[in-house]
């Protein structure tokens, strides 16, 4: 799955300036699975960096045919906890009130 980008501007040379869509404009677009390469572009991690997580058991991934697999959803629901716990930081600290 190719990295989707948009063009910001282009300079005085005409090279293309690109930006990377941000996560949340491409979950929706994501299927039910994601292989390791395609991980690793949605997290902004290296494939080793992904591989890594599996291994220590810190990101879910079924092994099929030899080869992973990583569940969107649980990638959301990693995405959800993370955010949630967020929030209750910043209300905890009484700074963002």
């Amino acid at each position: 799955m190719p990295d989707r980008q948009r063009t910001t501007r282009r300079n005085r040379e005409s090279t293309v300036i690109r930006i990377a869509t941000p996560i949340d404009m491409r979950v929706p677009a994501l299927p039910p699975v994601l292989t390791v390469d395609e991980a690793a572009i949605v997290l902004s991690f290296s494939r080793s960096s992904v591989i890594e997580a599996i291994q220590r058991g810190e990101l879910p991934a079924i092994r099929l045919n030899n080869r992973y697999r990583i569940p969107t959803a649980k990638l959301k629901q990693i995405f959800d906890r993370a955010e949630d716990e967020r929030r209750r930081r910043r209300q905890e600290s009484g700074l963002f009130d």
